[in-house]
């Protein structure tokens, strides 16, 4: 009875293609490779989730083209090819891989060549791979960059009308930016960090205004000229956003240069523009302290994240931003109308300096709720590095509160520590 029972249960095993359609493949040796060509031939036709791990040897060429060799039924598809360092993934001129993937609904490559030019071959290569791709809701490659002499990558040619999520970190440039959200009519959630282009020395001209009416998350690493790029964008439902001005890491080849300036008038058009219920702000941009006032006034309604790095070259922000961020004093005409009524997590990494007695103190305690107060609230999250240190007479006042409060949480990390909670 049990050897019958093992028996029927191994013919449906093999008879039922949709158990072996989900598969997590690293070969490292021929057998491990011929292991994977027979668990996906099982899997027939149907969708398939495949994780593929490449090692640095022959044996990844092998699993990729047993992968490859299976694209017309991919639906979740994650590439790792970091460990190798050959550029490759199809070669777009055999008629071997014209194959199409009708079935593709989200595509991710890692790779870890180091230089531009391999990421430009890529690039070629994944637009002949997923140009076939109409149903695709999810991109991202993820490639670390160390040289960056050569031209930034295109992708243009691939299908992307119904992309919902785009993760690049290869450079690009903000022109080419620009090409691919106007081709993504659907995109939710938009993260770009590293637009870039060394050989572009002045601003290019973005020409019609971008509309992306579902974008809420919007992430930008960019060492180029926004007004532009700003001038043009309308996110009417964004709801994060996320902007630094970086340099790659390497300065070898003398990309250690000042940023361009902030685009203060084409980022308030944009807000303007948008009017959109942004609740994330982080911005580690050099834009000048009344820049900064203006734009938080902006957002003040909805905003609940506020996140303010500078780097150390840049203007930092004061008393103003103090103020503006300090809730009004109750009086007897009943509570004041708060300014940031939602605000729930604020972090200063560097990027407060110069500030005045108790400001810092009174703009915490604006927004600090104790147990002898009537009206009850969740305490903020606070986080702050103040370069040459606070008032002792602030410290003592904000360990206090911490103290007495039930909630909330504030972190000085001049000390690297939070305060006691």
């Amino acid at each position: 009875m049990l050897l019958t029972v093992c028996k029927h249960w191994k013919n449906i095993l093999l008879t039922t293609a949709s158990l072996w359609a989900r598969v997590i493949a690293s070969p490292v040796t021929l057998g491990d490779a011929k292991m994977m060509a027979t668990w996906l031939k099982r899997s027939g036709k149907s969708p398939l989730d495949l994780i593929f791990r490449a090692h640095d040897n022959e044996i990844a060429d092998v699993g990729l083209d047993i992968a490859l060799r299976h694209k017309s039924h991919w639906r979740d598809v994650m590439i790792d090819w970091s460990k190798t360092l050959a550029p490759r993934l199809v070669s777009p001129g055999s008629s071997f891989n014209t194959a199409p993937t009708p079935l593709l609904l989200k595509f991710a490559l890692f790779t870890e060549f180091g230089y531009a030019e391999d990421d430009s071959g890529v690039a070629t290569q994944l637009v002949a791979l997923l140009g076939s791709s109409p149903n695709l809701r999810t991109l991202r490659w993820e490639t670390p960059q160390y040289f960056f002499e050569r031209e930034p990558v295109r992708l243009q040619g691939l299908v992307m009308n119904q992309l919902r999520e785009l993760h690049l970190t290869c450079m690009i440039s903000i022109l080419e930016c620009s090409h691919l959200m106007e081709k993504t009519p659907l995109l939710e959630v938009c993260i770009l960090t590293f637009v870039e282009d060394p050989k572009e020395e002045d601003e290019l001209p973005i020409g019609k205004t971008i509309v992306l009416p579902k974008l809420s998350h919007f992430a930008l690493k960019t060492d180029q000229n926004l007004s532009s790029f700003f001038r043009s964008l309308c996110l009417p439902s964004l709801k994060h956003l996320d902007i630094e001005f970086r340099h790659n890491d390497d300065t070898e080849y003398g990309y250690n240069e000042p940023f361009h300036e902030w685009p203060q008038a084409a980022f308030m058009t944009f807000l303007g523009r948008s009017t959109c219920p942004l609740s994330h702000l982080s911005l580690e941009v050099p834009i000048a302290e009344d820049g900064l006032v203006e734009c938080l006034r902006h957002v003040s309604p909805t905003l609940e994240d506020l996140c303010l790095r500078v780097k150390w070259d840049w203007p930092t922000f004061g008393d103003s931003i103090l103020a503006l961020l300090t809730e009004p004093l109750p009086s007897q005409h009943g509570p004041p109308d708060r300014k940031f009524p939602k605000l729930k997590t604020m972090a200063f990494y560097s990027s407060l300096s110069g500030i005045a007695p108790h400001a810092l103190a009174d703009m915490i305690e604006s927004r600090w709720c104790f147990p002898e107060d009537e009206v009850q609230f969740v305490n903020p999250e606070i986080t702050f590095y103040v370069a040459h240190g606070i008032p002792e007479e602030d410290r003592r006042r904000i360990r206090v509160m911490v103290l007495r409060g039930e909630s909330g949480k504030i972190t000085d990390n001049h000390d690297l520590r939070p305060y006691m909670q």
